[in-house]
């Protein structure tokens, strides 16, 4: 049976990780190791560290790394260990079964190199109603009006009867908040690019996927909650603004063949 590595990265978010934890913990069957990458935090976060079991590892860092840096972080630390490493927001919340679903996805499906599940979160396009109302491959997903969005175990049995397909190629991107990659995948497109900071990321790991020939899918029948930028929404609004600027940037710089084409 496949293992996956699971690399969570956190900073100052004792509240939500504490969820997350719990989750990954009660709802993860299928085999996995936790890589759990603390970026200095100075919140009761670290009292956590002690009640974990031998599933997970943690790294604390003296300074904070960002997400793209702790991620590299436990990229190399699984090493060639596992066959699936699944990035993680320390505010998600999964449902049982969910890493059997997405794994079982990347396992009969060669050629995707990433995949990722529905959320609760209405800023991410993920979201299971922007999906709906948004993209082509709504239909496939019934409305449910009387479900919560926020009730993970009913919107969980919806969408796990979602089998025919249970998961479809997309074009664009993932958002990185639990996305699993083929081992493969990783080790031919290589790292995260630590010039993006809160931001920007995703949106170039996916384009460099795509570029290596990797297809990108979106898994219909998994459901996870996302409660959504807990850390960047701290932040001062200038701090923000610089950030995005910067990510901008360096998408343009990196991309700028691929703007020319489309002008």
């Amino acid at each position: 049976m496949s293992k996956s590595a699971l690399v969570c990265v956190t900073h100052n978010n004792c509240d939500t990780l504490i969820r997350c934890l719990e989750s990954v913990f009660n709802n993860t069957s299928a085999p996995y190791h936790l890589f759990l990458i603390d970026n200095a935090s100075s919140d009761p976060t670290p009292g956590l560290y002690t009640q974990l079991p031998s599933t997970a590892t943690v790294v604390r860092n003296t300074a904070n790394r960002w997400w793209a840096g702790g991620i590299n972080q436990g990229i190399r630390l699984a090493g060639d260990d596992f066959d699936h490493v699944f990035f993680l927001n320390d505010d998600i919340e999964v449902p049982k079964r969910w890493l059997e679903r997405l794994t079982n996805l990347l396992d009969s499906n060669p050629g995707i190199g990433a995949i990722g599940p529905l959320n609760s979160n209405p800023n991410d396009w993920q979201c299971y109603d922007r999906v709906r109302t948004e993209q082509d491959i709504g239909s496939l997903l019934p409305a449910a009006p009387e479900i919560d969005r926020r009730d993970l175990a009913a919107m969980d049995a919806l969408v796990a009867g979602q089998n025919d397909p249970p998961g479809v190629t997309i074009q664009g991107m993932l958002a990185f908040f639990c996305t699993g990659l083929r081992r493969e995948a990783v080790a031919k497109v290589g790292l995260l690019d630590e010039a993006f900071i809160m931001g920007g990321d995703d949106d170039d790991y996916c384009r460099r996927l795509t570029r290596a020939g990797f297809d990108l899918a979106l898994a219909l029948n998994t459901y996870v909650l996302h409660h959504g930028s807990v850390s960047i929404n701290r932040m001062d609004d200038g701090v923000r603004a610089e950030f995005k600027r910067r990510n901008l940037a360096r998408l343009a710089e990196k991309y700028a063949e691929t703007s020319e084409a489309g002008a």
